[in-house]
């Protein structure tokens, strides 16, 4: 009978059954889109293959994963989507279940909590209930059991719903095993939400009035759900800072390309002067020149050519050589970027967000 039961009925199976129902819709779309690239990118290959255009004409397509109905995921690369797609939908971020349990079921939980033990000090009725031998451990597990009960209820209700609609759409097929990762992701959800309604209980039972638990526990909501996950890439990056990935290709390509042109010019000129100071002169002329001279002279033209394979054994030792050398620095800036990236899901791990979205 309570008021807040009732909206919190009606959102849930608003939000969620709207949200599957879209981002259905959505996945079909990009379903038959994907045959449709797929068919396409055949027969075009079929008709203009040649395998010089290997390497563009048979670049792979993702498949659209049928979970985004339920969870978006990471953003699709911009060659990834749609042929014809409404900009008006690029204009508002898609909130799917994910955004519903992280945002809209843990600010319910905070506004179901926070007055559940000083509400009730404020009224008298916790004197009253104290005074007739319930104790207090009683009487906060049973607010806390009670009222995730109570919140879990409508919670599941809308899920229900959603998943029965996922069920009968034409054109989804469903698996065991995707039920299994909806009961999974359903349980992690219940710990979620349970989470933040025991910390609604807690703020409520360590303040006077509910004003202050209200305002205690919108405070922790926000540091929670929206401070820590998003600062924590920031803070990673202070407490462990690493070079740029613009700095790190910018010294790669001067490793691969400046630095080796002038490794092989080096050594090209020490091989010519040590081995071949005969063809020098021949390197003043110009390429008609060069050929005649050649043409005319065997013995010159086999000389010449064993110069051309020593320095073309150069070429490819200075490729070997600075290929590694650039190689190293990458390697080890992929070892840098991961322990900050590893740092900054610990650090965003401080919130139960993060690790539900993890989960997800």
């Amino acid at each position: 009978l309570n008021q807040r039961f009732a909206a919190a009925c009606i959102v849930s199976v608003l939000l969620i059954l709207s949200s599957m129902i879209v981002l259905t819709s959505s996945y079909l779309d990009e379903w038959r889109d994907y045959q449709s690239r797929v068919t396409t990118q055949e027969d075009f290959i079929e008709h203009y293959g040649h395998w010089n255009r290997a390497q563009w004409m048979a670049r792979q397509t993702r498949m659209p994963v049928h979970y985004q109905a339920l969870v978006l995921g990471i953003d699709r690369e911009p060659e990834q989507q749609n042929f014809v797609s409404n900009p008006v939908s690029g204009l508002f971020s898609r909130l799917d279940f994910v955004a519903i349990v992280t945002v809209i079921m843990s600010l319910m939980a905070i506004l179901f909590s926070y007055d559940s033990i000083s509400g009730e000090r404020e009224a008298g009725l916790l004197k009253q209930m104290l005074s007739a031998g319930a104790g207090r451990r009683s009487i906060l597990f049973g607010k806390i059991f009670g009222g995730i009960i109570s919140l879990l209820v409508p919670f599941t209700i809308g899920v229900l719903s959603g998943i029965l609609y996922l069920s009968v759409r034409s054109g989804l097929q469903l698996s065991l095993a995707d039920y299994a990762v909806f009961l999974i992701l359903l349980a992690g959800s219940f710990f979620y939400i349970s989470a933040f309604f025991a910390l609604g209980t807690l703020v409520s039972a360590r303040s006077h009035t509910s004003a202050q638990a209200l305002l205690k526990a919108l405070f922790a909501w926000v540091v929670l759900v929206l401070f820590l996950p998003n600062v924590s890439p920031f803070l990673a990056a202070r407490i462990y800072s690493i070079p740029s990935a613009a700095k790190i290709h910018q010294e790669y390509e001067s490793i691969t390309s400046d630095e080796r042109d002038q490794i092989v010019r080096q050594r090209g000129q020490e091989l010519m002067q040590s081995q071949f100071p005969d063809l020098i002169t021949l390197f003043t002329l110009n390429r008609n020149q060069v050929a005649e001279r050649l043409a005319a002279d065997p013995a010159l033209k086999e000389r010449y050519a064993k110069y051309a394979s020593a320095y073309d054994r150069i070429i490819a030792d200075v490729n070997r050589e600075q290929g590694a050398k650039g190689g190293k620095i990458i390697e080890a800036f992929d070892v840098q970027s991961k322990y900050q990236e590893n740092l900054a899901a610990w650090i965003a791990s401080l919130s139960p967000l993060a690790d539900f979205v993890f989960l997800a």
